[in-house]
């Protein structure tokens, strides 16, 4: 009798194994990463009277995406990135990557510039009272969803600017969509 329930217990807890790990296997860790980098430019003499620009790029926030909406732009992050200084001191810039491999970058765009971007944009919208939410568009200002069918912006971006960037990134931004879609992060 010892042996029948064991015999029992040994199949209900395999049953149980099984159905775990199948389960899991879609739920995994996200593929997609984003990454604020931090850049500065620094001019340094060399040897030669020629001055060069040297560039260094530091990661300061890695975030995951929980979610992605189509039609408003809107992307939802796991946390919000802190970012203290690094508005005012350095360029800051989105990497998009999936598993290790960058898909695009976006330049950061918030509502105090008074300068165009005619690519696309990671747009940080901050209202008093109201949430921070985050925007990927076609650029800055008057940005749309990349691929959305208002074309407002498009219409606005007299020397194709915008329409020929957003091109330039069609393919990568493609394999982000689909990845979101595979992973249930996207809204329609």
């Amino acid at each position: 009798m010892k042996t029948l329930y064991f015999f029992i217990a040994q199949l209900v807890l395999s049953f149980a194994i099984f159905s775990c790990s199948k389960n899991n296997s879609n739920t995994g860790p996200s593929s997609l990463k984003a990454k604020f980098m931090a850049t500065t430019t620094v001019t340094a003499q060399q040897n030669s009277s020629t001055p060069r620009s040297v560039s260094d790029s530091v990661v300061i926030a890695s975030l995951d995406i929980k979610s992605y909406n189509a039609k408003t732009g809107e992307i939802v992050f796991d946390k919000q990135p802190v970012f203290e200084d690094k508005w005012e001191n350095y360029r800051l810039k989105l990497n998009m990557y999936k598993n290790d491999t960058l898909l695009f970058r976006l330049t950061l765009a918030i509502s105090i510039y008074s300068f165009l971007f005619n690519e696309p944009v990671i747009y940080y919208s901050f209202d008093e009272g109201n949430a921070a939410k985050w925007y990927i568009l076609d650029g800055y200002p008057w940005g749309e969803p990349i691929n959305s069918n208002n074309g407002n912006s498009l219409q606005k971006d007299s020397g194709g600017e915008r329409a020929a960037s957003v091109k330039e990134i069609q393919s990568a931004w493609n394999v982000f969509i689909n990845e979101l879609k595979r992973e249930g992060k996207y809204i329609e």
